[in-house]
């Protein structure tokens, strides 16, 4: 139950209370719940005052701060040096290299050596301050929404699941979790909009549901018979390819649930998609168990070639280079979006398919458009650089377009932008894309640094029961173009970046400052890996990372300060290195990137970012940009709504759905 309300908290920034009795709202239980936001601020969180007035009329009004603190992350490990980082400033680099080389040699030595696991190796004996005082509060608390108890699994069922995007990992286990509390009419009343995520969930229920259940479950989160193709396709690689007789029957009868129109469109939809429908349809030895006379027809003409796809017309045409394909494929106009960069290739007119998107414009998905704007506003050379500024041109002229057909909150309002703590013009807009570490804040939004800030900190807590050594990196350049490498194997400190030592073994944390006042420094990479213990980070039990403001450097200055984190994860994807974080020193801006990799140049670039669509989105939608919130009637924010009239970006998936 904890780690599910932990996982509420760190991706949809939301928290519990107990709603089995209500209270009335007398001055006392008011007072008690103002106080208590007070104190929420100290955890880096706040409520709105519709939330305040809930918690004051609450069971949870006694036990919430409690309750909330008890999902906040420690790190109750000691780096190598543990008064970082005067102490690293300060030692020579001879002492430093000596003891790294003494505690290599006490992990990986030793190991080499003698036929023993080695759990800790040797630490230097230095100097270590009580830290007794909390660096002062250097960003704005994150605003907490609050649900009953009662809805702590429909919620975020029906959020995470009716968003047209992939789920992240954290999102998957909150899911798998949640998704056995569903009761059947939300199964069948929530449309799953990304298909990927229909896989996900189908698996859950193959491991925990009885037959009869399985079969209505399916039933209802399956939109059409090549929904549950995939599923049967998925599941059964994943269950190692492997069905009982059981098995096979029980996906036969959802299969023959579907009409047999339904049923024979959506089993031939291409040449490819023939063969994976016959992969799925052999594991189930379907002729053998179908009970449907015309749906087995329908099976023997596919194995006949007898059925004719609407893709295979598409490719025919294409081959031929027929004037007339742009307006065939405008059929299923999702496809023509899909196809845009081949058909420019293949040198149809772009005026040609943006007139024809224009016209289906409506039937288009948001989140495709956003993806295509994104990637082909990169920068490209030779022959691509054409063929991108024509995708580039057309996708941007149907987003304008389809900006003025949305039904939204902002439709003909005066809009007020609330986006004080984030840099527009170079945050981009990640969708399928994103980081799968997941987190509230996706990745790719830029976040400014307040001018309190001194210094970021990078850092990392792990533990297992096996020794597993995690490694922290910056890769940096300067003002003069010269690349800087901090890390075990490279410098421990120079122009303003410094580490905090090596640990090789479990239950060890590690840390890199990066001085903002440096005035030589362009940009800063942080990285992180792992040298050995395991291949992916998912196997390791507890891989705790994150970024954090710092003022005060103090020996008696705690190292780490939940209410100062920008972003932190528990890194639990596939891969042993990962690029978490951006900074542009610079430009005082701070990005959480996530990907599977140990980036070392500048950020990624695209014309179209978060200021290219909120402008497209807001002239679509005849909005009137006022300069105070007073003569607001909708306040946009890319935060959690404080006030009634607010509207959140992220909790309303505008990305995705406007």
């Amino acid at each position: 139950m904890q780690k599910y309300e932990k996982l509420l908290l760190s991706e949809l920034r939301i928290a519990l209370y107990d709603n089995t009795e209500e209270f009335s709202l007398t001055h006392e239980r008011l007072t008690k719940a103002v106080t208590l936001n007070e104190n929420l601020l100290s955890l880096g969180y706040t409520l709105n005052a519709k939330d305040i007035i809930l918690l004051a009329q609450s069971l949870s009004l006694d036990t919430f701060y409690h309750s909330l603190l008890s999902l906040m992350d420690e790190i109750p490990a000691k780096p190598m040096y543990p008064d970082f980082p005067t102490q690293v400033m300060e030692i020579d680099e001879a002492t430093y290299r000596m003891h790294q080389l003494v505690h290599y040699f006490s992990t990986y030595g030793v190991e080499s050596l003698f036929p023993v696991e080695v759990a800790k190796g040797w630490l230097p004996n230095v100097k270590e301050s009580i830290k007794t005082r909390e660096d002062d509060k250097l960003l704005e608390a994150k605003v907490l929404e609050l649900i009953p108890q009662t809805n702590q699994y429909q919620t975020p069922f029906i959020r995470i699941l009716s968003k047209r995007e992939r789920m992240t990992i954290p999102e998957k286990e909150m899911i798998s979790m949640a998704c056995i509390h569903i009761p059947e009419h939300i199964l069948k009343d929530t449309s799953i909009q990304f298909k990927e995520n229909l896989l996900e969930l189908s698996w859950v229920f193959f491991e925990t549901m009885k037959k009869e259940q399985f079969i209505k479950a399916m039933s209802s989160i399956c939109q059409h018979t090549g929904d549950v193709l995939r599923v049967i396709s998925y599941v059964y690689k994943r269950n190692h390819y492997h069905f009982t007789k059981s098995n096979k029957k029980m996906f036969v009868r959802v299969l023959e649930s579907f009409p047999i129109s339904d049923f024979k469109v959506n089993i031939m939809i291409s040449n490819k998609k023939r063969e994976e429908t016959l992969f799925a349809l052999q594991a189930l030895d379907y002729q053998e168990y179908s009970r449907s006379r015309k749906h087995n027809q329908a099976v023997k003409s596919l194995r006949q070639k007898e059925l004719h796809s609407w893709y295979s017309k598409v490719h025919d045409l294409l081959s031929i280079k027929d004037e007339n394909a742009v307006s065939f494929i405008g059929q299923h106009p999702g496809t023509l979006l899909r196809m845009v960069s081949w058909l420019v290739r293949l040198g149809y007119s772009p005026e040609k398919i943006q007139m024809e998107l224009i016209q289906h414009v409506e039937s288009l998905s948001m989140q495709t458009l956003v993806s295509i704007l994104t990637h082909f506003g990169q920068e490209f050379e030779g022959e691509k650089e054409e063929e991108a500024r024509d995708v580039y041109n057309i996708c941007l002229a149907v987003f304008e377009a389809k900006a003025t057909t949305l039904k939204t909150a902002l439709t003909g309002r005066s809009v007020y932008l609330e986006m004080n703590n984030i840099s527009l013009e170079n945050s981009l807009i990640e969708t399928n894309s994103k980081s799968q570490e997941g987190g509230y804040i996706r990745s790719g939004l830029a976040l400014k640094i307040p001018d309190a800030v001194k210094r970021l900190r990078f850092f990392v807590y792990w533990n297992d029961k096996r020794r597993v050594d995690i490694d922290l990196h910056a890769f940096a350049r300067n003002l003069e173009g010269e690349d800087i490498h901090i890390g075990w194997n490279s410098h421990y400190k120079k122009e303003g970046i410094v580490m905090s030592g090596d640990i090789t073994h479990s239950n060890a944390a590690e840390y890199i400052d990066v001085d903002l006042e440096n005035q030589s420094l362009d940009f800063v990479n942080a990285s992180i890996n792992i040298f050995s213990g395991y291949d992916n980070f998912k196997d390791i039990d507890e891989c705790f990372v994150g970024m954090l403001a710092v003022n005060q450097l103090g020996e008696d200055v705690k190292l780490y300060n939940k209410k100062n984190c920008f972003f932190s994860h528990h890194l639990k994807g596939v891969g042993r290195a990962m690029n978490y974080g951006y900074i542009d020193v610079k430009r005082r801006i701070l990005i959480f990137n996530g990907s599977q990799d140990e980036g070392t140049g500048k950020k990624k670039v695209s014309q179209f970012t978060l200021q290219t669509y909120l402008e497209a989105l807001l002239t679509g939608q005849g909005c009137i940009l006022v300069n105070n919130k007073e003569e607001a009637e909708v306040i946009l924010t890319l935060e959690k709504a404080k006030e009634v009239k607010e509207v959140s970006l992220l909790d309303n998936n505008f990305f995705m759905e406007a």
